[in-house]
């Protein structure tokens, strides 16, 4: 019988992200954790609300 459930994790490989995250959560005294979250909610947003010009937009937007 399990007693706890342990939280998903997220592994951030980039140095970049992980350096620049880590900043704000200093200066916004925030977890990381919630830094990541809130970026990812804000990404999905955006992505619900771009409208492509073309169907064509779809494919060269999403290899950037």
């Amino acid at each position: 019988m399990r007693h706890a459930i342990s939280e998903s994790q997220l592994y951030i490989r980039s140095s970049e992200a992980h350096d620049l995250n880590h900043s704000q959560s200093c200066r916004t005294e925030q977890p990381i954790s919630r830094l990541v979250e809130l970026a990812l909610k804000r990404y999905d947003k955006a992505l619900r609300e771009y409208k492509p010009r073309q169907p064509m937009d779809v494919v060269w937007q999403s290899g950037s």
